[in-house]
């Protein structure tokens, strides 16, 4: 490489040996575009060197149905047979891997002893590619459309999103990126949706509710108010009444279940969101039924509503085991109102189960980002530092948290939800025996996921 570009430092050697993967001539051609002034960052298969080398040393020497066949199977990063038959609508693409391969082919590179899965040298790839682009008008769309179909079959969502945005199917890809976007957002997964929804574009956010929907979801994770708000005005704007991807009936239930969760106005107005969700229909044609029904159940246990808020939370559990964050809140909510009853067992019992579902999200996640998961954390607080004390008159010594930034601001959940949550050091004179050692340990644990979800 010294010898045909001059001088190189051992990053740029790296690179150059890494593109061209075992491929002598490539380093020679690398070699000299480096010469000529391109950035090694510019020695791809685009490059005219490279390109030129490549059509008139392999694929013009290649008959066509060879070449229309590597040209279309780029599509696909990495692919197998089955793939490619259902992608190019072909019956043959097990024989023609097979001799390609069987030649010694060097820019088929296998990816398994089996030689079940393949992928293109990456130049060879960029060739192939560029080709297929320049194909007759809307090939690379119809292949890349399929493409989408077929990794979205096969639980590959972000291969499918990108061939999505490949064949300019803007209607796919929001479904694709909101068809999770709740779940992501509550089971430690944000930064997944964050990825997903940087793919997406300025105009699909602005022409479909899907796309507009999941970044609310974002917004709800990371206590963006302004986001939410724009993103939700969006999806009303482009909202034609149907259902959206993840099976909510409607643009209008998703607002209602996000403005339940923000919780602006006060516990009545998460009351009032909440049976906007649930009226749209039960859990079996509804998915988020149950996540509305345990904040319906939150809010009117704040308001006093034991034996409601009972029904409500109870209700809830058997339909949010694939929402862990709404069933944590659930069970925590039904600890207080167990240790309200004087079911001291009971409120053990559900507040040890709280506790488990958010420290398992938070082993999902480094950092504490899901609402819900603080507030199955800050309930739980409030049990064992019930629990820590006497049941006539707990004595506990406590200190607000004090934060430079309001909690409301940090993270959308009402304030009256927070506001009776304190970190606290228990006074162990008051402490019930049969309860001290255990009530110590949880009520350590607790603290300090509240802390850091403060934090």
């Amino acid at each position: 490489l010294s010898a045909v570009s001059g001088s190189c430092d051992d990053g740029t050697i790296s690179t150059v040996l890494g593109i061209c993967e075992g491929w002598a001539a490539g380093v020679i051609l690398a070699g000299m575009a480096l010469r000529d002034g391109a950035a090694v960052e510019a020695v791809t298969g685009q490059h005219d060197s490279v390109a030129d080398y490549l059509v008139e040393e392999v694929l013009d020497r290649l008959d066509d149905d060879t070449v229309t066949f590597l040209v279309e199977s780029s599509v696909l990063d990495r692919f197998n047979a089955e793939q490619l038959d259902e992608v190019l609508e072909r019956d043959d693409p097990a024989q023609m891997l097979a001799g390609l391969s069987t030649t010694g082919n060097l820019f088929l590179v296998s990816l398994d002893q089996q030689r079940v899965w393949y992928r293109y040298h990456r130049l060879f790839a960029d060739v192939l590619r560029g080709r297929l682009r320049s194909a007759a008008s809307g090939r690379l769309q119809d292949l890349a459309r399929r493409a989408a179909e077929m990794l979205e079959r096969r639980g590959d969502i972000d291969g499918a999103l990108l061939q999505a945005l490949a064949a300019d199917d803007r209607a796919h890809a929001a479904a694709l990126v909101g068809r999770e976007a709740v779940r992501f957002g509550f089971d430690g997964r944000a930064g997944v949706l964050a990825r997903r929804l940087g793919w997406l574009d300025k105009q699909t956010f602005a022409e479909y509710p899907d796309a507009a929907i999941a970044r609310a979801w974002l917004g709800v994770t990371k206590g963006d108010a302004d986001l939410i708000q724009r993103s939700l005005m969006l999806a009303h704007q482009v909202d034609h009444g149907a259902p959206l991807a993840d099976g909510t009936p409607s643009v209008n239930v998703a607002a209602a279940l996000i403005s339940s969760l923000v919780g602006v106005g006060g516990v009545h107005e998460v009351v009032r969101h909440a049976d906007v969700v649930r009226a749209a229909g039960d859990s079996l044609v509804n998915p988020w039924w149950g996540a509305a029904t345990v904040m319906k159940g939150a809010a009117e246990a704040m308001l006093g509503n034991a034996a409601g808020a009972r029904v409500l939370l109870e209700s809830a559990l058997p339909v949010t085991d694939d929402l862990p964050g709404f069933q944590a809140a659930a069970l925590a909510h039904l600890a207080l109102l167990d240790l309200a009853a004087g079911d001291d067992d009971g409120a053990t019992a559900r507040s040890t189960a709280a506790r488990a579902l958010a420290e398992r999200l938070t082993r999902i996640s480094a950092q504490v980002e899901s609402v819900s998961r603080t507030l199955a954390s800050s309930m739980a607080l409030c049990v064992f530092l019930l629990l820590a004390g006497c049941a006539s008159a707990p004595k506990v010594i406590t200190r607000t948290v004090t934060v430079d930034v309001p909690v409301a601001t940090r993270a959308p959940i009402p304030g009256d939800l927070i506001a009776p949550c304190r970190v606290a050091e228990p006074d162990p004179a008051c402490w019930r025996d049969t309860r001290r050692e255990f009530c110590n340990g949880q009520l350590v644990g607790i603290r300090d996921m509240y802390r850091a979800a403060l934090a």
